[in-house]
Parts: structure tokens; sequence; C-alpha cells
């Protein structure tokens, strides 16, 4: 298997994780989204989406609640959907 890490400081109240490939597991756009923290401007990671051979979904998007900042979704390169938030 292949995987990759996002450390984090538990101390802090950071939160980390894993993304996991593996030969019986399938890239999918109909399963689980995964939302990530796109701070402070989530533009910034979806200005980078296609440049690395994904296609964004839902473009950066008000959340319609005070203080609910913005969410948006890409297919990433290898076919999941992610989605990411940001205050600004």
């Amino acid at each position: 298997m292949k995987m990759a890490s996002f450390p984090a400081d538990w101390q802090k109240d950071e939160i980390g994780g894993a993304l996991v490939a593996g030969q019986n597991l399938k890239p999918s756009v109909d399963g689980s989204t995964v939302y990530l923290r796109g701070d402070p401007d989530l533009q910034v990671v979806l200005d980078r989406v296609e440049v690395a051979g994904g296609g964004i979904v839902m473009p950066k998007t008000k959340i319609p609640m005070e203080g609910g900042g913005y969410f948006a979704q890409f297919i990433d390169s290898e076919g999941n959907r992610v989605g990411v938030t940001s205050m600004g």
C-alpha cells in the first residue's frame, strides 16, 4: 500500500490523518466526501486542482449561515470527490 500522512500536533488540537491507496481500493466520486480545511481562502486550493489533473465540480460557494464561511468540491487526479472549506 501507498500512504501519505497529514502530520498534526495533537497538543494543539490539530487534526491529522492519512490517505491510503491499495490494490483493491477504487477511487470514486460516488462514495463519502471527505472535507479538508482550506484556510485562509479555499480559492488558493481550487486554483491548483486543474493544474494537478483534477476538476472542479462545485466552485467556491458561500455557506448560507452567519459565520459559515465557504465550501467547494473537486475531483482529484485519482478520481475521488473531495470537499474543502474555509472562512475566507
